[in-house]
């Protein structure tokens, strides 16, 4: 039998602030199957979500709870945590008059996690025709993940969220002369308030000191430098503006 952990459709380490991972369908969001995390905002998302019909009787809600959701998503406090994700990662099902079409958007594909089996016509006819998919363990249908199309998928996935969404980078170009102006600077207000400050701060500000001196002189790049520079700067209490 194929296993598929759930834990790989999970947000990658640069992506500390979704909590909820969601689908679409044809009538927008899409409830039956999504991932939560443990955190406190999303106990106030579940929370505004049954308090909703009290408090908002004047939104007229077409699917209760999943509906619910969809308005609260749109708010400003809500709308910044969670992600649609490709439907076919873990709410996939086939549509109702087009089973075979492979080439649907929610058409399930052999090998997938799961198939969510929708309100409507023909819903028994369609557990069963999987169930016995199930109980027969076609090799077809057991895939082993790494020969499903999820590994590129969510690759590809994140890797274009990543240049979305997250912050740009800071492109601060660190002059060496600069640098050495810093260290001089520095080494003179240590000496002008030497016998101002405590051992334990001169020692601190000597140790970025000398960090920084090492970094020049090993021709780091400039992210270390300026990694090394703020510390000194840190340390000194220095206005980077001022050198």
């Amino acid at each position: 039998m194929a296993i598929i952990s759930l834990d790989v459709f999970l947000p990658p380490a640069e992506f500390p602030h979704i909590h909820l991972l969601a689908t679409e369908g044809e009538h927008g969001l899409n409830t039956g199957v999504f991932f939560i995390k443990v955190h406190p905002w999303s106990i106030e998302l579940l929370s505004a979500i049954i308090a909703f019909p009290g408090y908002r009787s004047d939104v007229q809600l077409a699917e209760s709870d999943q509906s619910a959701m969809s308005e609260l998503l749109k708010e400003t406090y809500f709308q910044e945590n969670y992600l649609l994700i490709p439907r076919n990662w873990f709410n996939s099902y086939q549509i109702e008059h087009d089973d075979d079409d492979p080439n649907h958007p929610w058409q399930i594909n052999l090998g997938d996690l799961l198939v969510h089996f929708p309100k409507g016509q023909h819903q028994d006819e369609r557990m069963r025709k999987y169930m016995d998919r199930a109980e027969r363990h076609l090799p077809e249908c057991e895939v082993d993940f790494e020969n499903t199309t999820y590994p590129g998928e969510i690759q590809s996935f994140w890797a274009g969220l990543h240049f979305e969404i997250m912050p740009e980078k800071d492109e601060t170009i660190v002059n060496p002369d600069e640098v050495e102006e810093l260290l001089s600077t520095t080494k003179q207000q240590l000496e002008d308030h030497h016998d101002e400050m405590d051992n334990d701060d001169v020692k601190k500000v000597e140790e970025e000191m000398d960090a920084l001196k090492k970094s020049l002189e090993d021709h780091d790049d400039n992210e270390a430098l300026l990694t090394a520079s703020d510390k000194l700067r840190e340390v000194c209490r220095i206005d980077p503006s001022s050198v």
